[in-house]
């Protein structure tokens, strides 16, 4: 009987240490007098999240515009006391200003076993300064200035091959062939399908998926517990193998210079990445093997299809539904065309209102970006500070040669075949249109 009491007593110490632990977590904000909305047990803000209806933009969203007077405000990610700041100052203080303080990213989704646990995406410290340092070589300006002919002839051989409408696969495939030629290097036109069908399927989208993207985000312990995966084991072996065959065919070949690939393979050779810490003066020098290679490179690869096709594809919607926007960005590119007798560095770096289209607020006015008194930190797709985006002018270059390719020989309309309003779905990473109703632009040739 008094084992069963002593039992007892231990499981009831148990829920109240774990009832404490709770309230002691879901209290941060509150203590410091930080405006949030009142969390619930466990999942804090995160429950509307799990409807699986709207995508979990939307709750941050709510988060953000929930007191519009407050430069910051809190919120429960799960158990993480997490803070949204709205006030370009305090955003600027963490990204540039207080950079030492903040260096390293919150809690990322990939299993130790993932292609991507040793990116610099995920990689914090000295480890990722060293790394990344090197592969700031193909993105700087004169070398974007040297590649930009073979983006100008990969726009050429689009437009050549009579394209009858913008989708998101087109642009995937597109923005893949770009990517490779000029960062890789190489040419994957005979493997660029098989490639494709295994990218959709990391992508493909499910309800156990998210479940196991938000365990390893918020919960790791329990999910390497669980065996939780980012992306099944099949496509992990085909990514390494496809990146290991690329690295290992471009070791010996120096037909191109400084292309991320040859950067790679010079870490590789030496097996070893040097890096000088100034604040404390001093050399360090850190392993590089075959697996941190595969995982910049499949890094750069998928930041380059995924977040840039659907930013494009965002992009041919907004100007197919604002003709006027359309029309101003041709007549810009005609003048500019004629200004410099062709494309040129200086002639897409001075599309400024077609790349204000890029830039996709709530309303869409992109006559508001040309405004030089706007706040430097209001709009960051690329984040800012040491963790910018590496490849953000090489973007930026690749958006403004191709879209003024389409919009100089092409009227983008909206297809008779897509349902308006644009709808996403619910539990993709990316805001991705929904499956069952893909954005699809018409083009139609202007004689």
């Amino acid at each position: 009987m008094a084992i069963v009491e002593l039992i007892f007593v231990a499981f009831l110490l148990s829920i109240i240490h774990i009832v404490q632990h709770f309230r002691k977590t879901m209290s941060y904000w509150k203590v410091r007098g930080v405006k949030h909305i009142p969390p619930l047990p466990v999942v804090g803000n995160m429950l509307r999240a799990f409807k699986f209806d709207r995508h979990f933009f939307h709750v941050y969203n709510k988060m953000y515009h929930a007191f519009p007077e407050e430069r910051m405000v809190g919120m429960y990610e799960f158990t993480t006391a997490t803070l949204i700041l709205r006030d370009p100052e305090l955003i600027k203080t963490v990204l540039v200003s207080e950079f030492s303080t903040f260096p390293d990213r919150g809690p990322i989704m990939f299993n130790p076993g993932c292609i991507l646990y040793w990116s610099i995406f995920s990689l914090g410290g000295n480890k990722w300064r060293a790394i990344r340092s090197k592969l700031l070589t193909p993105f700087t300006t004169g070398r974007l200035k040297l590649i930009l002919p073979s983006v100008t002839r990969s726009c050429l051989e689009f437009l050549e091959s009579g394209p009858k409408e913008l989708t998101l696969d087109i642009l995937r495939q597109l923005t893949l062939r770009i990517f490779s030629q000029t960062m890789f290097g190489i040419d994957i036109k005979s493997e660029e399908a098989e490639f494709l069908e295994n990218y959709r399927g990391m992508l493909s989208v499910s309800k156990s998926k998210v479940v196991q993207q938000v365990g390893l985000t918020f919960f790791p312990r329990f999910s390497d517990f669980m065996s939780f995966k980012f992306m099944p084991i099949h496509l992990e072996k085909y990514f390494r193998s496809f990146l290991n065959a690329i690295l290992n065919k471009k070791m010996d070949d120096s037909s191109w210079r400084d292309d991320a690939i040859t950067i790679l393979n010079e870490m590789r050779k030496r097996g070893k990445v040097h890096f000088h810490d100034k604040e404390k003066d001093m050399e360090e020098l850190f392993d590089f093997n075959d697996e941190l290679a595969q995982a910049q490179a499949f890094l750069l690869l998928f930041a380059a299809l995924e977040p840039s096709s659907i930013t494009l594809m965002h992009l041919a919607y907004d100007l197919a539904q604002s003709p006027d926007s359309q029309n101003k960005a041709r007549q810009e590119i005609k003048a500019l065309l004629q200004k410099y007798g062709g494309y040129s560095w200086e002639c897409v770096k001075e599309m400024k209102y077609l790349n204000c289209c890029l830039k996709d607020p709530k309303k869409y006015k992109p006559e508001r970006f040309l405004d030089e008194k706007i706040h430097q930190f209001i709009y960051l797709p690329f984040s800012d500070g040491p963790r910018i985006c590496l490849g953000s002018r090489f973007f930026i270059m690749e958006a403004l040669t191709l879209f003024a390719h389409i919009l100089e020989k092409f009227e983008l309309s909206i297809s008779k075949e897509m349902k308006l309003p644009l709808k996403y779905e619910p539990i993709t990473v990316f805001l991705t249109p929904k499956i069952n109703n893909p954005v699809i632009i018409h083009l139609k040739k202007i004689n």
